[in-house]
């Protein structure tokens, strides 16, 4: 039976492909052992953003190594704080609490 595609199941499946990816390029240029030694691996970094400009909220940056084409990191990036909505509904945008 085929697995319901569902964003918990996609982005499951690309946490277990970056991990994965990862672990090899770490192992494959034998940097998992604390050497302290540089190993010179050579990599292109590129960012995005949801929207043009600097009105996103959202933005992903990715290190891919450059012999393999393999994903080294990522960080998704966000302006949005869910806490600061929730403290701006309860005590007012214009409360002296929320003013530091």
């Amino acid at each position: 039976m085929a697995e319901t595609l569902t964003y918990v199941t996609i982005w499951n499946w690309y946490c277990r492909y970056f991990d994965w990816s990862r672990h090899e390029i770490m192992s494959y240029n034998d940097l998992a052992s604390p050497s302290g030694k540089n190993n010179g691996i050579t990599v292109s970094y590129d960012g995005t953003c949801q929207k043009r400009g600097h009105t996103s909220l959202y933005g992903i940056s990715i290190v891919v190594d450059i012999l393999t084409g393999l994903v080294i990191d990522y960080e998704i990036l966000s302006k949005y704080c869910p806490e600061c909505t929730t403290v701006k509904r309860d005590l007012g945008e214009h409360s002296a609490e929320l003013s530091i």
